[in-house]
């Protein structure tokens, strides 16, 4: 029998006791409700992103995390979760409530999103209100709960470290709880964009060259500015930190990039790390930190100065400047502190600093996320506020005016250029215009997608200025946009040669389609391939799709004109075999670049493997008909 998950409507924090054991084992109790408690219940018609019947928690352990998207600490604590739960098995039940922060967190669809490119190991329920927030009276995210197996309040943890101080609670509740989770309710993958979440952008008007942080899919792609075509894929796509060639080089979530001479340096945030590209032999090297948070802690933007690498540390709420020849890394601005104040550099305060820019003068401008706010930094160290409201770090919504009148949501990219600052105001999906005297305006923008005089965006996360124009990384729409400052005119980057973004050689993970066994004739055969889009979709006309035949036995031949590659293929397609007496299977891998029709704005990738079991006899049949209906991903 199912039972309701029951919570203390007060969180407590474990902390370290030694006891005459040896073993940290003490909790106390933060709020009114005493350990060992029974509180409300989490009921089933919640907004749950997947369902939270899915799972029996009859005397399970259970961990509650109190998370947001935009809460870095809260994203990092999903890595301890997953620890625990490698540790405890199915004696483990994870549920996430997502308690917003800002407006645009609140969206349930938007929840999913997140929840699937976190990969996120357990239930989700969606808090749009914070209601569930208020009746356990958190305080703060990341915050973790532990429920016994009789639904009493254990324990708790807030912030980082959850793995190494919850560890031992959980190792004596596991222990004297016989229940078992079960498996929770899949959340499905992330749709297979051409780019995932970019949250970098940078365009070079000398070197003609676009340069995107893909940043879901952990590499840097380098199109041509003028046609967009892609001239290198640097990374192999997997969350790493391996140095070299551009084909075996991997990143973690990279994000900031700054152009010096030859070199592209990336702020590769996952990682705790400053890597450099050598634009000439697209080699990958390691140039600043050790992985560790301590040295580093999740880098986000960087400029070039005649002193280094100028880099916002968005989880230290610090701005560090990085020594290019030593990597050695010092104190630039902001104490550590998490808040608004500014002043002198070492006493100052930011809040998740993101995007950097710096004018002809040498005055830094600060994205500064958590604060809602633009913030800069003079040449002599001195911390100054240019736009956003200054008091704490719930002062954020969306209005134009002047300096401390304006309202920002959530701004994680900052740039210089075309008379302006120019702003990712990104939970607002606006880009807005700072003038010369602080005045803050909307130049375009709104939540959704649309090109033209009046677009849309959906999270734009950075953007940078090159011959005049804005190129801005749309981050929930998986795409760069290109903005006309003086008319808001904005139209997508149609990425050229989209096929180099396939990965080649990857395990297969599409659709597999197996025919039952069919009869044919010796001699020349046809198979005919029907592939049907989802509707408003089409093949793509500029990235080639491809086909790949091969045969089990002897009673097939393939001939070298069924292996191809075919931009906008159209639908049915006939491949030609020889078949000779005997048994056989067909198997044909199937890669498909698809796009919307009108708009293009998205493309997507489609993998299938046909298998066809043959009887080849002399009086079979000549022909082979395969139906294959393309599935639009969920993760859209």
């Amino acid at each position: 029998m199912r039972r309701l998950i029951f919570i203390a409507a007060a969180l407590a924090l474990v902390v370290a006791a030694c006891t005459e054991d040896g073993r940290d084992t003490a909790a106390v109790s933060v709020g009114t409700v005493e350990l060992g408690a029974a509180a409300p219940a989490f009921y089933p018609d919640l907004d749950w992103i997947n369902p939270a019947d899915s799972v029996d928690t009859s005397g399970a352990v259970t961990l509650v995390h109190f998370w947001r998207q935009s809460c870095l600490t809260c994203l990092e604590t999903v890595a301890d979760i997953e620890t625990l739960q490698s540790e405890f098995g199915d004696a483990l039940t994870v549920i996430g409530v997502h308690s917003p922060k800002f407006p645009r967190e609140a969206d349930a669809d938007g929840v999913r999103r997140a929840a699937q490119h976190l990969e996120y190991p357990g239930l989700v329920v969606n808090d749009p209100d914070r209601a569930i927030w208020s009746e356990w009276g958190i305080q703060a995210w990341p915050t973790i709960a532990v429920v016994d197996g009789e639904g009493n309040l254990a324990g708790g943890h807030i912030g980082l470290g959850a793995a190494e101080a919850l560890r031992p609670l959980l190792t004596d509740l596991v222990a004297a709880t016989p229940g078992t989770s079960g498996v929770p309710a899949g959340l499905g993958t992330p749709a297979p964009t051409v780019l995932s979440y970019p949250e970098g952008v940078m365009s070079d008007a000398e070197g003609n060259r676009l340069f995107i942080a893909d940043t879901g899919h952990h590499r840097i792609v380098v199109a041509a500015l003028d046609t967009y075509e892609v001239l290198a894929v640097i990374g192999d796509g997997t969350a790493a930190s391996a140095d070299g060639p551009a084909a075996t080089a991997s990143f973690h979530t990279p994000r900031g990039l700054a152009l010096y001479a030859s070199t592209l340096y990336v702020a590769d945030s996952g990682n705790h790390l400053i890597r450099a590209i050598d634009l000439n032999s697209f080699d990958v090297t390691t140039v600043a930190g050790t992985g560790e948070q301590s040295v580093l802690n999740t880098p986000w933007d960087l400029v070039r100065t005649e002193d280094g690498l100028l880099v916002s540390l968005a989880g230290a709420n610090q701005l560090v400047l990085v020594d290019l020849d030593s990597g050695e890394v010092r104190p630039y601005a902001g104490s550590g502190r998490q808040g608004t104040g500014n002043g002198e550099a070492d006493d100052a305060e930011f809040a998740m600093p993101t995007g950097l820019a710096i004018d002809a003068a040498g005055a830094v401008y600060v994205s500064d996320a958590e604060s809602s706010a633009i913030r800069s930094v003079a040449p002599d160290g001195t911390v100054g506020h240019i736009a956003g409201g200054t008091d704490g770090l719930f002062e954020f919504g969306d209005a134009d005016g002047i300096s401390t009148d304006a309202r920002l949501q959530h701004p994680l990219g900052v740039a210089i250029g075309a008379g302006a600052v120019w702003v990712a105001d990104t939970y607002n999906s606006k880009i807005k215009r700072i003038s010369l005297i602080g005045e803050v305006e909307t130049l375009v923008g709104g939540e959704g997608w649309r090109d033209g005089s009046s677009p849309l965006f959906a999270a734009p996360a950075d953007v940078d200025v090159a011959n005049g124009l804005l190129y801005v990384a749309d981050r929930d729409n998986h795409s760069v946009r290109v903005v006309d400052p003086s008319t808001g005119a904005t139209s997508t980057v149609i990425l050229v040669g989209i096929e180099r973004l396939v990965p080649v050689d990857a395990d297969f993970d599409g659709t597999l389609v197996v025919l039952d066994p069919v009869e044919v004739g010796e001699g020349t055969g046809t198979l005919t391939l029907d592939v049907a889009f989802p509707p408003g979709y089409k093949a793509n006309e500029l990235a080639p799709s491809r086909f790949e035949w091969t045969a089990a036995g002897d009673a097939i031949v393939i001939p070298e004109a069924a292996n191809l590659s075919v931009a906008g293929p159209v639908f049915p397609m006939q491949f030609e075999f020889t078949f000779a007496t005997g048994e056989g299977r067909l198997q044909g891998d199937v890669w498909l670049v698809y796009c919307e029709n009108t708009t293009e704005r998205i493309c997507l990738f489609d993998r299938a493997r046909i298998e066809v079991p043959l009887l080849v006899t002399d009086g079979g049949s000549t022909d082979i008909e395969v139906a294959y209906e393309v599935a639009l991903p969920d993760g859209l």
